[in-house]
């Protein structure tokens, strides 16, 4: 299965070995330590999806973000990482439910990763 991931993650080792698991898999996933360098990305290119995490050290939080693909009519679906609790994936379903197609609580194990990208690129 291919499909081209952009992921946004403050952490560059969580993003090394995301990009590592998923390459692994015939994904092709690229990587922002910035939500405000991914929506520069995204103006330029098309992905098929965004893995994105919530909390930030940027600027722009993942929220932010989600606001701002709204704004922009983006409309590539999101997948968020997250350590928040399962609460928060119905909240954010609820206010961007065209955008938010599925949720993945950190820690995450590789398979679920991969099973979840899988189905969510079947939508």
């Amino acid at each position: 299965m291919n499909g081209k991931i952009l992921h946004i993650e403050d952490d560059e080792n969580i993003c090394l070995m995301v990009k590592e698991i998923l390459g692994n898999k015939g994904f092709d996933c690229s990587y922002v330590l910035k939500a405000e360098t991914a929506l520069k990305l995204l103006k330029e290119k098309n992905y098929d999806l965004i893995l994105l995490d919530l909390k930030l050290e940027s600027k722009m939080q993942g929220e932010d973000f989600l606001k701002e693909l709204k704004k922009l009519k983006i409309k590539t679906k999101v997948i968020p990482l997250t350590a928040s609790p399962e609460t928060i994936k119905q909240e954010l379903k609820k206010e961007y439910p065209e955008y938010i197609i599925d949720i993945i609580l950190k820690p995450f194990a590789s398979q679920e990763l991969v099973k979840k990208i899988e189905n969510a690129l079947k939508q």
